[in-house]
């Protein structure tokens, strides 16, 4: 019960005590009355203003849509800088697109071929990359970028050349093997 209806009651009985007169019925009847009345407007005024803001809202976002110049990739969410467009009429930014279609060969979105099935390579063996490693640091070529290390470790040590030549080879081998186990660990991150 709200506030004016209590006093308005709370009058109806100051005024006419005796509940069981007919003055105090029409009292009790005339507030239960006119707070409804009152009640109904308000809520009137309410609908009114939700309605009015209801309409405002509508018409602000109508307005967000029109303003919004970029569209927005809907994989990554940001701003697209160039769209791909599929076959299916589904829309990426090239970046999502090229690491989308390095695993799959469908639409994210739909799941429509866009292109051939994608050929996973096979992962490339230790003992290859160890080949790739001793080739490139074998100390009996004349040419090539251990023989180029070679002199200027000579140079700037003054060891013998074949101190020298060793102590390199060693250096260039083991580096080479970290780099090159790096780069297949890498490698066959990307093909998963």
């Amino acid at each position: 019960m709200t506030e004016i209806m209590r006093r308005k009651l709370h009058a109806a009985r100051r005024d006419h005590p005796d509940g069981r007169t007919r003055a105090h019925k029409a009292a009790t009847k005339a507030a239960y009355e006119s707070t409804i009345t009152e009640l109904v407007e308000e809520l009137g005024q309410c609908k009114d203003t939700i309605r009015r803001n209801n309409n405002k809202m509508i018409r602000m976002s109508g307005a967000a849509e029109m303003e919004e110049d970029e569209p927005t990739c809907l994989i990554c969410t940001d701003a697209m800088d160039g769209c791909v467009t599929l076959r299916c009429g589904h829309e990426m930014c090239p970046e999502c697109f090229a690491r989308h279609s390095r695993l799959s060969n469908m639409c994210p979105f739909c799941r429509d071929e866009f292109a051939p099935r994608v050929k996973i390579p096979n992962k490339i063996p230790l003992d290859v990359l160890d080949a790739m490693v001793d080739n490139w640091s074998n100390a009996t070529r004349q040419t090539g970028y251990f023989n180029q290390h070679l002199e200027r470790n000579r140079e700037n040590f003054n060891q013998s050349r074949h101190e020298a030549e060793h102590h390199l080879e060693w250096l260039v081998r083991e580096n080479s093997k970290i780099l090159m186990r790096d780069l297949k660990r890498w490698y066959d991150a990307e093909i998963n």
